[in-house]
């Protein structure tokens, strides 16, 4: 995320309101897809919020790309099942 529009981009944050990211392009340079992908993330989330009550991020590890900011893993521990 770019530091000019997000306070601490680096930091993963579920509050934050992404809704100007531009991690699928914007205008013509805008993915095909993003509306497949958006929906599918969506779909997954939702799906895994109805089993688990709570969760813990642990380490995280970047994998590096000179585009887009992915990640190699993350670890996510203490998963407490609903």
């Amino acid at each position: 995320m770019d530091p000019r529009k997000f306070y601490n981009p680096e930091v993963f944050d579920i509050t934050r309101n992404a809704v100007d990211h531009i991690g699928f392009g914007y205008g013509i340079h805008a993915c095909a897809g993003q509306d497949l992908a958006k929906l599918e993330i969506h779909g997954l989330l939702t799906a895994w919020a109805t089993q688990v009550e709570s969760y813990r991020i642990g380490a995280v590890v970047p994998r590096l790309n000179n585009f887009t900011r992915p990640y190699e893993s993350i670890e996510i521990a203490d998963i407490k099942r609903v």
